[in-house]
């Protein structure tokens, strides 16, 4: 009995833990809507971070909720965007650094 009880809670708990991530994805242009390879994305305050390929596509799991993602890349202006609980998609748009 207390084994298969182990077994029930261990399914529940890793249930949990999975509905507690959702995968974002999305796409980084510049002002020219030429993609940005490698730009970094980032969740602001964990340390969930990936990078867009040569399409300036990027997915990656974030936490649940509301969250904040920072876009940078070398000679581009950072932007942080606000994602909403139920945003699984964002498209961004990096600025020239006007230093570069």
């Amino acid at each position: 009995m207390k084994k298969v009880l182990s077994g029930i809670f261990l399914m529940l708990s890793a249930i949990l833990a999975m509905a507690q991530t959702r995968e974002l994805s999305g796409t980084v242009k510049d002002g020219a809507n030429s993609p940005v390879v490698g730009a970094t994305v980032k969740v602001v305050g964990h340390p969930n971070v990936t990078t867009t390929d040569a399409n300036g596509n990027f997915s990656f799991s974030v936490p649940a909720g509301a969250i904040r993602v920072e876009i940078s890349s070398v000679g581009f202006s950072s932007q942080t965007i606000s994602v909403g609980e139920g945003t699984s998609s964002v498209d961004v748009s990096l600025s020239t650094n006007a230093s570069n």
